[in-house]
């Protein structure tokens, strides 16, 4: 059995990773952690290839042609709501009879039944790819619903197995990253390119209502797995590690342990985080085993609007863990969102400043999107039954900002940001190097005006 492992080819590279879209995350791809992980699923009874058609911007026509060259039996394909279309309208242009399409995405945790109802060509939808139904289902299992999976049986019909609602330890097999052609992933906060993203955990023990993640039951991976393929990293000569886990540093003798492996292998490394998770004794123990940057999702200005998305940082918290990375040398990255139902002109001022007040030395200003699977996507909405209710639904913003308006206050935040005398003093301030110098630049051009819709 062939079995491709397909992003498919797009205008917008972030549009697959983020719950909002962001200017300054159109210039950059992460590795697509779902089909990397997939990689060490599969490989024992299939031959597996990867393209990655998005982030090596290959255009639709030679994807087409390096599928068509391969012939692989089965496709299975990352999309998203804030791609669908185009990645629908390019799986559509590669089926072939006998050949199984098969996609991952937010979208299709809420709408899988319906949309493979509607595109006809697509034989199954994975909800979870740390579970490992999908071998079953390829090895022919076709009768009975599956967890975790919506797809047609040998009858046509569509069989929607149960969502798996696990929480603990989960097991995978060590990804395949020989396969994964590292050199096209580019993220303006590693230090040393190629880097690999790692994954240590799934889902999110918290549950803001803007992020589809925190509906995904929380589960950590064997540090034992993590261990291993950190160790077969650092033999591939990689250098860099960013750990893509919502938020890395729960629970505690777990992140000493991944820590201490780190440390070990001389990794450099970055990762997302709390403010509220993150202590002051935790920051200097992953200052000394690699760690130059975390991230911290601020989202807004002000506890009580936070705790109205059931986002219960403290502003007090967050001063307490960004200064504990200041006084260590750790670069601090605080992510925020404009334009969430209830924001205006006074909102986003305050969240400028509120930016600015922190310290921090990068802040990322994204557009908020009503994704699928979160608490703010209206849900009473019905299913719809042809491509044009599709656009409609996937157009709605009901009760967020309209885009124009949230895009222009994302340019007046960067702006307000990057040109404040205080960014530029603090950036100027942790200079040591004209590598250092060049990398400021390069960055800084990229966040002001490297982004476009």
């Amino acid at each position: 059995m062939r079995i491709l492992l397909l992003n498919p080819p797009g205008t917008r590279p972030y549009l697959r990773d983020y719950y909002c879209a962001s200017l300054a995350k159109t210039d950059y791809s992460y590795p697509p952690m779902d089909l990397v992980m997939l990689t060490g699923r599969l490989t024992p009874f299939a031959e597996v290839r990867f393209i990655d058609a998005m982030a090596r911007r290959i255009p639709p026509e030679q994807t087409a042609a390096a599928v068509r060259d391969w012939d692989p039996d089965v496709i299975v394909s990352l999309t998203s709501s804030l791609s669908l279309f185009e990645d629908m309208d390019f799986l559509a242009s590669i089926e072939k009879p006998g050949r199984l399409l098969i996609v991952t995405g937010d979208i299709f945790r809420d709408l899988a039944p319906t949309l493979l109802d509607l595109f006809p060509f697509l034989d199954a939808a994975l909800n979870d790819f740390t579970e490992p139904a999908i071998v079953e289902y390829l090895r022919g299992r076709r009768a009975a619903p599956l967890p975790n999976l919506v797809f047609r049986d040998t009858a046509g019909r569509i069989l929607e197995g149960p969502a798996v609602q696990k929480s603990g330890d989960f097991s995978f097999p060590l990804p395949r990253w020989d396969l994964v052609p590292l050199s096209v992933y580019n993220f303006p906060f590693v230090r040393h390119l190629p880097f690999a993203s790692v994954l240590t955990d799934f889902g999110c023990p918290f549950a803001c209502s803007f992020c589809p993640i925190g509906a995904i039951p929380w589960k950590t991976r064997l540090v034992s797995e993590v261990r291993a393929e950190l160790e077969a990293l650092r033999k591939a000569g990689v250098r860099e590690i960013h750990f893509r886990d919502q938020t890395f540093g729960l629970p505690a003798d777990r992140l000493e342990a991944l820590c201490a492996v780190t440390g070990r292998l001389g990794f450099a490394w970055s990762c997302f985080s709390r403010v509220d998770v993150l202590r002051p004794e935790t920051v200097r123990l992953m200052r000394d085993t690699g760690c130059h940057t975390v991230i911290f999702g601020v989202e807004t200005a002000g506890e009580e609007r936070r705790r109205t998305f059931r986002k219960s940082t403290t502003d007090a918290a967050a001063r307490i863990a960004i200064e504990a990375c200041r006084k260590c040398g750790v670069r601090t990255v605080g992510t925020f969102i404009l334009g969430l139902p209830g924001d205006d002109e006074d909102r986003v001022r305050a969240t400028i400043r509120h930016a600015r007040d922190l310290g921090l030395d990068y802040a990322s200003f994204n557009v908020a999107m009503p994704r699928f699977g979160t608490e703010l996507r209206r849900r009473d909405l019905p299913s719809p039954r042809d491509r044009s209710a599709l656009a409609s639904l996937l157009e709605d913003r009901a009760g967020f900002v309209a885009f124009e308006t949230a895009l222009a206050w994302v340019r007046r935040a960067n702006r307000a940001f990057y040109l404040h005398p205080r960014t530029w003093f603090n950036h100027l301030a942790a200079l040591r190097s004209w590598g250092d110098l060049r990398r400021e630049l390069a960055m800084g051009k990229k966040l002001l005006f490297g982004g476009r819709r």
